[in-house]
């Protein structure tokens, strides 16, 4: 167990109580454990890095970028991020790239990553692709895939990937939760929770006893 700050660096909403930070449809938060810095989820890339200025969070000094899944309110932010941090390690599953689409109206919308996958492999940082849980820190897990194992959760039936005459339902086996070991306890850290909070929770007592 050891301390552990997290500030979240992009939401949904903000307030006139806080610094002076931008809301926006997404999630990111900024994680310090001992002497590493890491970005759970990088939002859309609207406000990450005019946040990150207001709470005076310098993006130079994070080393691991983990995403929860490559929705791009999640992970729309690395394009911005790596105009000043490209010497990151970057966890993601291997879905990263996959064409991502929600149902809606009977038409179909790209909500998958937004940048061109050449332009983050050709950025010079270190990317691993993990379906597996894997400690990023220490104190620090991904859970890896969370697997289906309560009878009343299930994966929104809008969600779908593929390419165009082929498309089919989006299980997002890339939905990932973040565990942190502190001196409260074991914190869990969601994204979406697409794939239930309750099979995410289960699967995080069974990966950390």
């Amino acid at each position: 167990m050891r301390p552990c700050k997290i500030t979240t660096l992009v939401e949904n909403t903000v307030t006139a109580l806080h610094p002076p930070v931008l809301g926006e449809h997404g999630l990111a938060f900024f994680i310090e454990t001992g002497d590493r810095k890491i970005l759970f989820d990088t939002g859309q890339g609207l406000t990450l890095l005019a946040n990150a200025d207001a709470l005076g969070i310098d993006l130079t000094t994070v080393d691991t970028v983990a995403l929860s899944h490559a929705h791009y309110d999640h992970a729309g932010g690395i394009k911005k991020l790596l105009t000043r941090n490209n010497k990151i390690n970057l966890i993601a599953h291997p879905a990263l790239f996959d064409n991502k689409l929600v149902s809606w109206g009977g038409s179909y919308y790209p909500v998958g990553i937004p940048q061109d996958k050449e332009l983050i492999e050709n950025s010079h940082i270190n990317i691993k692709f993990e379906k597996n849980a894997v400690e990023i820190a220490p104190g620090v897990m991904l859970t890896g895939e969370i697997p289906m194992q309560t009878s009343f959760e299930d994966v929104e039936a809008l969600f779908y990937t593929g390419e165009s005459g082929n498309y089919s339902r989006d299980m997002l086996l890339d939905d990932r939760a973040l565990i942190l070991d502190t001196e409260k306890g074991t914190v869990v850290v969601l994204g979406c929770a697409h794939r239930g909070v309750v099979n995410t929770l289960n699967h995080v007592v069974q990966l950390t006893g």
